[in-house]
């Protein structure tokens, strides 16, 4: 079973949380957070690669990154 509550943040609280509980008593539950404001933002290649890279940073093979992406989430409880 898949149920959706489209709200916004400040709209969440104690008795809505309580709510959920209550209705899913038992249940596993799977809370997706999505960012609109974010996702709607066009961004230039630039402005991402500025995100992605710092100044006098060397560069690495994509090897290198994924070795270093798998070695991170190996050392996650």
């Amino acid at each position: 079973m898949q149920v959706t509550f489209d709200t916004s943040a400040n709209q969440l609280d104690t008795q809505f949380l309580e709510s959920i509980k209550t209705l899913f008593q038992n249940k596993q539950i799977k809370i997706t957070v999505q960012d609109t404001e974010k996702m709607t933002e066009q961004k230039t290649v630039d402005e991402v690669f500025g995100k992605l890279h710092k100044p006098n940073q060397k560069a690495i093979s994509i090897e290198e990154m994924n070795q270093a992406i798998a070695q991170r989430f190996e050392s996650l409880p």
